[in-house]
């Protein structure tokens, strides 16, 4: 969905490759520290993941490697998520919902503690 990698003038794909494909290292846009999905829908769930990438060595014929994204559906049903991984689904505020204040709050009155 985006890729963001460091403005460090690695670009385009890696010369070295797997069986003909070829990992794209970006474009030099600078790193982000948000996204977006301006496409999700309310009530449906989404799984969003984040991971790294090395640039390989090419003159090691070393392919570039990336952290892994673990997703896995159990036996139960239940989605078992890496680390890197979030579940989330969108939603609207209920309706007719106002969010709690605490008003104005002031001093009554001070009570001193008399002893003797």
């Amino acid at each position: 969905m985006a890729q963001f990698d460091v403005k460090d003038g690695i670009t385009g794909f890696d010369p070295v490759g797997v069986d003909g494909v070829h990992f794209y290292l970006g474009g030099d846009t600078g790193l982000k520290h948000s996204y977006i999905d301006s496409t999700a829908k309310n009530g449906f769930t989404y799984y969003y993941a984040i991971t790294s990438y090395s640039k390989g060595f090419a003159a090691g014929a070393i392919s570039p490697s990336e952290c892994p994204i673990m997703v896995s559906l159990q036996a139960d049903g239940s989605v078992k998520l890496g680390i890197n991984v979030a579940r989330v689904v969108p939603s609207v505020p209920a309706a007719g919902y106002v969010a709690p204040t605490l008003g104005t709050v002031s001093l009554a009155s001070r009570v001193h503690d008399r002893q003797g």
